[in-house]
């Protein structure tokens, strides 16, 4: 039976927490002046970064510890998926710092990939790594309310969703019992081969 209550497994269950609790000390945090940098952009920006580390320790005191299993492989997935939905749409909603069109388009990619990866046994890739590192940039200048490069980083982590996207997709579509043409799978993945051409 696997081991559960580990330390890595805590840490993904903390990007969850994180997930709800951000959102709420962000609205509440807000200043009259994006793009000043004070004590309070500082600090936000600061806990983007600090949650968005502990993605990269909690695999590497899985690995270090032996202690990398299903559940927890698993688990620092789903972890990723909630928390940069939570953040996208408060950047979105409360605060001016995303486009619409970007949050739309990276939560159907996060949610499409999210499903197929736990209907096929596919390992992350590099460029997947990469668009989390993007992401947690992106919102970390968002935090410190530099929305214009904020939104930069994103459109950079979209393009890097969508590349990854190609190859989890081939992956899934190659392993996975589901049918293959099911019409929103067919045309995601259409839209993304067009993508990297």
């Amino acid at each position: 039976m696997e081991a559960r209550l580990t330390l890595p497994n805590a840490l993904s269950w903390s990007r969850i927490l994180a997930a709800f609790v951000l959102p709420v000390l962000f609205y509440f945090t807000q200043s009259s002046s994006p793009g000043s940098f004070t004590i309070s952009e500082i600090a936000r920006a600061i806990l983007i970064i600090l949650v968005f580390l502990t993605d990269w320790l909690d695999g590497h005191l899985a690995r270090s510890r032996n202690q990398q299993t299903e559940f927890g492989a698993k688990l620092d997935h789903i972890a990723d998926k909630i928390l940069v939905s939570s953040l996208s749409l408060y950047f979105w909603l409360l605060e001016p710092g995303l486009p619409a069109v970007f949050v739309l388009f990276l939560l159907v990619r996060e949610w499409t990939i999210a499903f197929l990866r736990s209907q096929a046994n596919i390992p992350v890739k590099n460029i997947g790594k990469a668009k989390v590192w993007a992401e947690g940039i992106a919102f970390t200048f968002l935090a410190a309310r530099f929305y214009t490069l904020g939104s930069l980083a994103y459109f950079v982590a979209l393009l890097l969703a969508y590349w990854s996207a190609y190859y989890y997709l081939k992956q899934a579509m190659a392993k996975s019992t589901l049918p293959r043409k099911i019409f929103g799978v067919y045309f995601f993945y259409l839209f993304a081969t067009a993508l990297r051409n």
